[in-house]
């Protein structure tokens, strides 16, 4: 089982940040029952530290991790599940690194979303889960191919756009609702998604122009010996096409050339 489970893991990126969430969820329900029976308040520290609040005093990092915490078991299902599905249809098109890139800024998208709509409109209010990163994935996916069946219930069979677009309806009408914060949220995920669906090659210079403001010093060198696992040819593959999306083919090593058309004859 725990083999299985590891295997899983190792399969794609997005298996990974499956797990990342599950984890989070597992240690945040852990501590919540453990306060409950304490009668200690880590529930509500919980959310101090990690929800996104929409307060002149809220915190930066907040408007990354309210994403990996959620408000309930269902909360946390629906969200797996539903991030597991879309960005499945989106691997279609895009590498899975590029797809995690963009669920991770679909949640900061969200996020700032949901400050703008809230403090401009309503009350306090805090959000927390990683919806806004699935709709991110989904309303790429529906812009991508729009009439790509899904069977609903596994019974009913509807087109994508249909699925998206009753999502968005629902957000819309609930901007009145009490959770509003979290309606706005999943506006913002979502026009990330379509205005970046046939943009991946912008996810990742995102993604580079971010890790470059962490980083003082960026050396761009993959030469190392070749891969021996599935799995590890994989990653490098997803190295060496980085490295071209930003230098160009011209730079690769000779190694690394001579990898990319091995691993072109496969």
């Amino acid at each position: 089982m725990i083999d299985q489970l590891r295997n899983w893991l190792k399969e794609s990126i997005i298996n990974k940040w499956i797990g990342i969430l599950t984890f989070c969820f597992g240690i945040q329900s852990i501590l919540e029952v453990v306060g409950w029976s304490l009668n200690i308040p880590f529930e509500q520290g919980i959310l101090n530290l990690f929800g996104l609040k929409n307060e002149l005093s809220w915190k930066i990092h907040s408007l990354f991790t309210y994403g990996f915490i959620h408000n309930g078991f269902f909360h946390f299902i629906f969200n797996v599940f539903t991030l597991f599905f879309s960005a499945q249809m989106l691997q279609t098109f895009w590498r899975p690194k590029q797809v995690i890139h963009l669920f991770i800024f679909g949640i900061i998208s969200g996020g700032i979303y949901f400050l703008l709509g809230t403090i401009l409109i309503s009350g306090p209010s805090l959000v927390v889960g990683a919806s806004a990163g699935v709709f991110s994935l989904l309303f790429a996916a529906t812009r991508f191919s729009p009439n790509m069946p899904v069977y609903l219930f596994g019974i009913f069979r509807i087109p994508l756009w249909l699925i998206s677009a009753g999502l968005l309806l629902l957000s819309i009408s609930g901007l009145n609702s009490s959770n509003s914060g979290g309606e706005w949220a999943h506006i913002g995920g979502g026009i990330l998604g379509l205005i970046l669906a046939k943009r991946p090659d912008f996810v990742n210079e995102l993604n580079l122009s971010i890790k470059s403001i962490f980083k003082t010093k960026s050396k761009i060198y993959i030469d190392r010996n070749e891969p021996e696992t599935s799995f590890d040819r994989a990653q490098h593959l997803d190295m060496i096409l980085d490295k071209i999306g930003k230098v160009g083919y011209e730079k690769l090593t000779a190694k690394e050339k001579t990898f990319l058309k091995k691993y072109g004859e496969k």
